[in-house]
């Protein structure tokens, strides 16, 4: 550790999240979210940072923090609960080239989300679960289909996906000091893009507070989860 020197990122980080693999990381910032190819890091001739390009907003750039990456490190999801309007922004970087300017390959998806909190992705990198509005909403984000909405009944703190991908646990929503199981199958006719309400299959009760985060342990259908009583 005594050879290592510091690298200035291209704009000041709020929050980062690595890929499970490590080869990639994402950092949120509100003056421009960026990408880091760990592998670039220490080079001499290629920088490690891409910042994200989303044209849409007056600084030409993804704000906010980043909420989650998806397990093949190629999409993350970013939430801006500064600017107004709110947006969440999904990066699909898996063709963006390296360099710090804003002149990526990668894809941009603007979602009207106001106040998202989490988010997570399912294990095949398909779909993607957003809680927003401080919580009330839940909203399901899929890249083939519309964006959907599902008011809940209490506030949520936390979302993770089963090893499998075939549920979702759900921090509060329905009891604050509950954690829903949710169905995420998916109903699609072959030729109309509609989906089904994500149906709560069961709950786990008299917990002493609502979790604040929820993982799974990796390959395992293991579930941690902590609370503060404070």
């Amino acid at each position: 550790l005594h050879d290592a020197l510091p690298i200035s990122m291209p704009t000041p980080p709020n929050s980062i999240l690595f890929d499970p693999a490590g080869d990639k990381a994402y950092a949120g910032s509100q003056y421009g979210a960026f990408s880091i190819t760990t592998s670039n890091l220490g080079s001499s001739s290629t920088t490690p940072f891409t910042l994200l390009a989303a044209p849409e907003t007056t600084l030409g750039v993804v704000t906010g923090k980043v909420l989650a990456v998806s397990p093949n490190g190629n999409l993350a999801i970013f939430s801006d609960t500064v600017n107004t309007p709110n947006q969440v922004y999904v990066v699909n970087s898996s063709s963006a080239g390296t360099g710090a300017g804003v002149g990526s390959t990668a894809s941009t998806t603007p979602l009207n989300i106001n106040g998202a909190i989490t988010a997570a992705f399912s294990p095949d990198n398909s779909k993607a679960f957003i809680l927003g509005n401080g919580g009330n909403t839940l909203y399901v984000y899929s890249p083939v289909l519309a964006l959907q909405t599902y008011p809940l009944t209490a506030s949520a703190d936390a979302l993770a996906f089963s090893s499998s991908g075939a549920f979702v646990f759900l921090a509060g929503g329905s009891s604050t000091s509950n954690i829903d199981v949710l169905n995420t199958c998916v109903t699609t006719p072959s030729n109309l893009p509609v989906t089904v309400t994500p149906s709560q299959t069961f709950s786990l009760t008299g917990l002493p507070a609502t979790p604040l985060f929820l993982k799974m342990v990796p390959a395992g259908n293991v579930l941690t989860s902590a609370s503060s009583l404070a």
